[in-house]
């Protein structure tokens, strides 16, 4: 006759709809297993192993009451064997449990570095489009006070320096003249500087590129500068950008810097060099309207 204590261990050890034909606990979709199956598995197979221990004891009991031997109770045996198998079953459980655990972390580091990937590959992608309309902001204008302003935007915008100067080269006089700033004082740059002379005289004589690796110091001064740009048009060199410090919450340089600096380097050289000769072909005609005015005005 069926006891009580083998229903529950029947029922114990029997496939629940969370297991698969084969007795592996179904897969979650994309591969992963379901811990909170295993988890609820686990949680029943505890209480069947708690049950199972009443019906034992239960079973003992009355075993001791009819003063028969414990190993003759056939009851007491299938219970025993019942808990063996229960216990059993739930250290596999606990040991796929730990294992699913264990592919969730691996999974969330992954993903954890799949999203930095993602906001670093969005960032570049906007830097990128701003790059592309700075570009295309220094074209759309002949007036060189106003190329000044952009170049100037683009550099604390898009690169994120807070202390800079624009210098353009004076073919005459081989001069590097300031022609726009970004510092706390007016007197913080050097208003001439001769070519080939001084740290940033030589760079844009050479025509070479000087990026430093850090930002300067909050409070620091320093005497050269962390990067300078030459202003280049094929190898005429226009100008010299220089800068001597970055914001606050920007430690360095970073390589998309460096690329922007290839792009400014050239784009700011063609639009400073069309603006200044756009500039002096107006003045020059200016001049001619004048004199022309002065021949065609009566009794001159």
């Amino acid at each position: 006759m069926s006891t009580s204590a083998e229903r529950v261990a029947r029922r114990a050890g029997e496939p629940d709809d969370h297991r698969e034909p084969g007795g592996e606990p179904a897969q979650r979709a994309g591969g992963q297993r379901d811990v909170l199956g295993l988890l609820e598995e686990s949680r029943r197979f505890t209480e069947a192993l708690q049950e199972v221990n009443r019906q034992l004891c239960q079973a003992l009991q009355e075993a001791g009451r009819a003063d028969a031997p414990v190993g003759g109770s056939g009851e007491a045996a299938r219970l025993l064997d019942r808990i063996h198998s229960l216990e059993d079953e739930l250290s596999g459980a606990k040991c796929e449990v730990a294992a699913v655990q264990r592919e969730l972390l691996a999974a969330t580091v992954e993903n954890s570095t799949f999203a930095e990937q993602f906001v670093e590959v969005e960032r570049q992608n906007s830097q990128l489009a701003n790059m592309y309309v700075a570009s295309y902001r220094l074209h759309t204008t002949l007036m060189f006070d106003e190329v000044i302003e952009i170049v100037k935007e683009v550099v604390i915008n898009l690169v994120g320096a807070e202390e800079f100067a624009v210098y353009v080269r004076d073919e005459k006089s081989d001069l590097l003249h300031l022609v726009g700033q970004e510092s706390g004082s007016r007197n913080a740059f050097e208003a001439q500087i001769p070519m080939g002379v001084g740290f940033v005289g030589r760079l844009a004589q050479a025509g070479e590129q000087y990026v430093a690796r850090a930002n300067t110091p909050q409070g620091a001064v320093r005497a050269e500068p962390i990067a300078c740009i030459p202003l280049q048009l094929d190898d005429e060199v226009v100008g010299v950008l220089v800068i001597h410090k970055l914001l606050v919450q920007k430690q360095g340089f970073v390589p998309l810097d460096l690329e922007l600096f290839d792009l400014l380097g050239r784009h700011a050289a063609a639009a400073i060099y069309s603006a200044r000769l756009f500039t002096q072909s107006r003045r020059k005609l200016d001049t001619l309207q004048g004199l022309l005015d002065l021949v065609r005005t009566p009794g001159a």
